[in-house]
């Protein structure tokens, strides 16, 4: 859901920049705005052993 608003606000801000912005800082205030964000979620997801496959000290 947040992608898909995200996404919208993109593309519009893209095809009718507002408050009389240029386009390029319309585009670095985004990326701005992505990069530490896609940077996050791909932290959150993780590679790694699942709960599964962990070693406990008791066994």
């Amino acid at each position: 859901m947040l992608t898909t608003l995200l996404a919208t606000q993109l593309s519009s801000d893209l095809r009718t920049p507002y408050a009389g912005y240029p386009a390029w800082a319309l585009a670095l205030g985004w990326a701005t705005v992505g990069v530490p964000l896609t940077l996050g979620l791909s932290m959150v997801r993780g590679q790694g052993a699942t709960g599964g496959d962990r070693k406990t000290i008791n066994s």
